[in-house]
């Protein structure tokens, strides 16, 4: 699918259901997600396909937000600075990873 066509996607959902109700959406796939991840987690399901459904969800939702605010350029950016930053953390010798450290 093409940006433009995803983009006019996200304006016709946005016109049909609003803003806050895409936002209490985005919540919802979030928390989806976060119990697929636990599961996977805690063995209780070896497959990954609801993992995969639920990150296809999250990332569709996060484009909408992305959309509404018009800020898709600003978390580009951003996304970047991060990106760099987590490089610099996986090539620092000694340095655990925050959760293992803990």
């Amino acid at each position: 699918m093409t940006e433009m066509r995803t983009e006019e996607i996200f304006k016709l959902a946005a016109k049909k259901w609003g803003k806050t109700s895409q936002l209490i959406v985005a919540l919802e796939e979030l928390s989806e997600l976060q119990v697929e991840i636990a599961k996977h987690l805690n063995g209780k399901r070896p497959d990954i396909s609801g993992l995969v459904d639920e990150l296809a969800d999250v990332r569709i939702m996060v484009g909408q937000i992305e959309h509404h605010f018009k800020c898709g350029h600003l978390v580009a950016a951003r996304k970047g600075f991060k990106l760099e930053k987590l490089l610099q953390m996986v090539n620092e010798p000694g340095k655990d990873h925050p959760v293992r450290s803990r």
